[in-house]
């Protein structure tokens, strides 16, 4: 169908469309990464707590190695 001789003016607001979908999906990447990378964090920070609080309790002798593994 045409648009009156409007072709250009479709394909121009096409080609916007889609950089700003372009450069929208890329700051949206980057979020994702930035969370990602967060949450790693957390979760080895969480488990290098968990691990030095069980190696203590376990050179304190109040953890067997039972205990110890069940820790983790």
């Amino acid at each position: 169908m045409k648009y009156f001789n409007a072709e250009e003016h479709e394909e121009d607001r096409f080609d916007k469309a889609i950089n700003k979908y372009f450069y929208e999906s890329i700051k949206v990447t980057h979020s994702l990464t930035g969370l990602n990378i967060s949450q790693t964090c957390v979760v080895c920070f969480g488990i290098a707590t968990t691990l030095s609080l069980a190696n203590y309790w376990h050179g304190e002798g109040g953890l067997t190695a039972g205990e110890f593994v069940g820790l983790l």
